[in-house]
């Protein structure tokens, strides 16, 4: 599944894709960053979650696997705080990745891409269906909105109800495209 996830990452603008815990969301998601900075793009980039912790947490983990990959070799890191990465190949375009919790972003943000990874919260807390709605209503009516015209928005995370953002989006947003990727296929067959 990984590789399919990286492919639809990277021929979709928008992608919506669920599934359970510990399947290499977050994992497919530091790759994709990193594909585009290994690339030499400049870009800023928000990286969402449902808290500050969290979205601290994902952006540290991308600096580290930059640190341990030969590729990056020659890459300057141009911020010193463990959670903003900040970096450049040419002392003159630079590339940003900078966390935001999902109700605490800086709504006047516009840069190229967003990723929004788990902001329904931890998926072994499930939220209420108010809390649900909030986040639904911030994402539909200014997480859209924040990536610049011809960005890239991607949603990764473990659904919560029935009734919540990634039922939405499958429901209402045709731009997107909408992935699932279920832990139990065939409970009969243990598959």
């Amino acid at each position: 599944h990984a590789i399919e996830w990286a492919k639809t990452i990277q021929y979709n603008k928008k992608t919506a894709m669920l599934s359970a815990r510990k399947h290499l969301k977050s994992t497919i998601m530091y790759a994709h960053l990193m594909w585009r900075i290994f690339k030499k793009e400049h870009e800023a980039w928000l990286y969402m979650s449902y808290n500050d912790t969290l979205s601290r947490y994902h952006t540290s983990n991308i600096k580290k696997c930059i640190k341990v990959n030969p590729f990056f070799k020659g890459l300057k890191e141009l911020n010193t705080a463990e959670s903003i990465l900040r970096c450049t190949w040419d002392g003159i375009h630079s590339f940003t990745v900078t966390p935001a919790p999902i109700n605490g972003f800086n709504r006047g943000w516009h840069g190229y891409g967003v990723v929004c990874d788990d902001i329904l919260a931890d998926p072994t807390n499930e939220l209420n269906l108010t809390v649900i709605n909030s986040i639904t209503t911030a994402f539909f009516e200014e997480v859209l909105s924040l990536p610049i015209e011809g960005g890239e928005l991607h949603l990764v995370g473990t659904p919560q109800h029935q009734e919540d953002l990634f039922f939405r989006i499958k429901k209402d947003a045709p731009s997107f495209k909408w992935s699932s990727f279920p832990a139990i296929i065939n409970e009969d067959k243990k598959l």
